[in-house]
């Protein structure tokens, strides 16, 4: 019971498993592993669709970095951040990086991934700083927050697929939800 209940706490202050709506876990790829995905993305807040392409290099046996690009209506995403591993198991990561949609943004996070087999169940929090203008002109940080759920299961080996949402938990973002297929090498 003691497990269970720390479980859950540390699920609901733990961070995300997205990076730019993206799908990614917690756990990190170890050394010189490459994984990528590419993911279409619905932001149900705006009713349009995108697409993120991504991939992760494992530096170490426990911090990866990682690219992503996204595409869309009229704009582009382009992002790079770096995780660490602090947990083994369950997997439980932060990362910090930077991006580009619009205007420029940093991005931080944790996430905790649970291995339910088959399926692996990560959630977290994710938040953007991001350097934005107001209706008149004058520069805003603007604060969006996320709570992320993603289910990812094996199809073969080295090969998942992932389910994912990212609520919005404030105003200064959207709530987006989509599904892609990782690759691992």
């Amino acid at each position: 019971m003691k497990k269970t209940g720390f479980l859950i706490f540390v699920i609901l202050i733990s961070g995300t498993f997205t990076k730019s709506q993206s799908v990614d876990d917690g756990r990190v790829n170890k050394k010189n592993e490459i994984s990528a995905a590419a993911n279409p993305v619905y932001n149900a807040t705006t009713d349009k669709f995108g697409m993120f392409i991504h991939g992760d290099y494992g530096l170490t046996s426990k911090s990866d970095i990682g690219l992503q690009v996204g595409f869309g209506p009229n704009q582009t995403y382009l992002g790079i951040d770096f995780e660490r591993l602090l947990i083994k198991k369950p997997a439980i990561s932060a990362y910090a990086g930077a991006h580009y949609h619009q205007y420029a943004g940093l991005d931080l996070g944790s996430k905790i991934t649970l291995p339910l087999r088959p399926i692996f169940l990560t959630t977290g929090l994710d938040m953007d700083m991001v350097l934005s203008e107001d209706v008149n002109g004058n520069p805003e940080i603007l604060i969006p927050v996320w709570l992320p759920v993603q289910i990812e299961f094996y199809l073969i080996k080295h090969v998942s697929m992932a389910f994912e949402a990212q609520v919005a938990l404030n105003t200064k973002t959207h709530t987006y939800v989509g599904t892609g297929i990782l690759v691992y090498f």
